[in-house]
């Protein structure tokens, strides 16, 4: 009898050694998947920010920008710099014309349902994020309150 009960005490051992790793090797995975989803993320919504940061503070200069129908427009000498959504993109095209020509443009990151909004000295910036979340920028432009 204790011959039956020393494998059969091994095997069961064996068995929840198993089932442990195989668990472990599972929560290591989804925690992994769950760390790199957040992490993407994140470097989606700060490469966002930055970017319509480092646009508006270049673009702040009486009448270096327009909104008009959801597209951000900044004009420069000889050229102008369009910034729109695209297929849940944000996009940027840099051209001599200045209306959107179609998959142009260069794609800067993950975005849905993009708004502008200007209201006295402030631009606001609404788009749903990668997740569907709903974000809103606000950015103040000291050339806007000179704007009749």
């Amino acid at each position: 009898m204790k011959r039956v009960i020393n494998p059969l005490i091994q095997w069961i051992l064996l068995g929840m050694f198993a089932l442990t790793l195989i668990f472990s090797l599972y929560l290591g995975a989804d925690f992994y998947q769950s760390m790199n989803q957040t992490s993407n993320q994140s470097l989606n919504q700060r490469t966002i920010l930055h970017y319509f940061n480092h646009r508006l503070n270049q673009a702040d200069m009486n009448n270096g920008f327009s909104v008009q129908d959801n597209l951000l427009m900044i004009e420069h000498e000889g050229y102008y710099t369009l910034i729109y959504e695209e297929d849940g993109y944000l996009v940027e095209q840099v051209s001599e014309v200045n209306t959107i020509l179609e998959s142009s443009g260069q794609r800067i990151a993950l975005l849905s349902n993009l708004k502008y909004e200007e209201d006295q000295n402030q631009v606001y910036i609404s788009y749903l994020d990668s997740l569907r979340n709903k974000q809103k920028l606000t950015f103040t432009i000291r050339s806007m309150r000179n704007r009749p």
